[in-house]
C-alpha cells in the first residue's frame, strides 16, 4: 500500500524539482507516493484569529481527502506541513471549530488524520540506519549545515516534529 501524498500548490509549480527529487527518492527507497486525487491548495497560511473558520477552509478539505487515502498523508513542502499540521491540531483541540467546518463543506472529516512531514516517513517507516545501508554515494567530505527555517519547527506545541530549539532530523539524516 502507498503512502497518500500531498504535493501542494509550490511543489506543482516553482519547485517541481523538489517534488521530483522527493518522488524519486521514495521510489528508490520502495516507498509509493500516492498523490491525493483532485486536491487544493492549503491555504499557504495558518489563521491567527480566534474564530478565522473560513481560513481552515481549505485546510480542512485536504486534510479530509487525505482521510479518504488513509489514517495519514505525507509531505515535501514545509508550508504545507505546518498549515496541515497546525490546522490538525486546532480542530483537534476545538470540536465545535470541526463541527461548523463539516458542516459548511459538507463532509465529514473526523480530525484523525496524521500529517507527516517525508522526513517523518523516512525516520518511522525506514529509519536511519537502513538509510545508511542504502546510501550510494556518501557525503563523506562534505560540510553539510540543514536549513530547517521557521515553519518546519514552529510552534512546537501543534507542530511536535522535533525539538525547535536543537533540532536533530535533518542532522540524523545526513550522518
Amino acid at each position: 500500500m502507498g503512502i497518500p501524498y500531498y504535493p501542494g500548490c509550490t511543489l506543482s509549480t516553482k519547485a517541481e524539482n523538489y517534488d521530483r527529487s522527493g518522488r524519486a527518492v521514495a521510489a528508490a527507497l520502495g516507498l509509493e507516493l500516492e498523490e491525493l486525487p483532485e486536491w487544493q491548495c492549503c491555504g499557504a497560511t495558518f489563521p491567527l484569529m480566534v474564530d478565522d473558520s473560513m481560513a481552515l477552509i481549505a485546510p480542512t478539505r485536504v486534510l479530509y481527502q487525505a482521510q479518504q487515502a488513509g489514517e495519514r498523508v505525507a509531505t515535501l513542502c514545509a508550508i504545507c506541513f505546518n498549515v496541515l499540521r497546525r490546522s490538525q491540531a486546532l480542530l483537534k483541540r476545538d470540536p465545535e471549530m470541526l463541527e461548523r467546518i463539516n458542516w459548511f463543506t459538507e463532509q465529514e472529516y473526523n480530525g484523525d488524520v496524521h500529517v507527516a512531514h517525508f522526513l517523518e516517513v523516512l525516520r518511522d517507516d525506514l529509519g536511519w540506519e537502513s538509510l545508511a545501508e542504502r546510501v550510494v554515494r556518501p557525503l563523506t567530505g562534505l560540510r553539510v549545515a540543514p536549513y530547517y527555517g521557521c515553519l518546519l519547527l514552529r510552534p512546537y506545541d501543534e507542530v511536535d516534529l522535533d525539538d525547535p530549539e536543537k533540532p536533530v532530523i535533518m542532522h540524523d539524516l545526513v550522518r
